[in-house]
């Protein structure tokens, strides 16, 4: 390996060191963990199943696999993206201090050729 080569490699780390010195983990704290716990137990007891589970930033978030359809709970729409054949919509819910979110897929209408 040439000096030049180590030079440069230890430039490019350098040029980023800051911004790796600033990033902070996400604190979970063990309440987070027994209210997620305590939402992802209701989940399975409904037979919905819990795709993911990360923290935000701000709470604990479970991707599930459809609407859960708590009682008296409607999900509101986070996010839409384009996707093969249509689009993606993020749905969210709020239970216990947990996010519960889940996609549905909606698929584009379809054009007809005039004539």
């Amino acid at each position: 390996m040439s000096t030049e080569t180590t030079t440069t490699g230890l430039t490019a780390i350098n040029s980023i060191s800051h911004l790796i010195d600033r990033a902070e983990p996400q604190r979970v704290t063990a309440e987070d963990l027994r209210w997620s716990a305590a939402v992802a137990q209701q989940l399975t007891n409904r037979g919905v199943e819990i795709l993911t589970a990360y923290h935000n930033g701000r709470r604990m978030v479970l991707h599930v696999e459809r609407d859960p359809n708590f009682e008296g709970l409607r999900g509101s729409m986070i996010r839409r993206q384009p996707a093969a054949g249509g689009h993606e919509r993020i749905y969210a819910i709020q239970h216990l201090g947990v996010q519960v979110q889940w996609t549905a897929f909606e698929a584009a209408a379809r054009e007809v050729a005039n004539g």
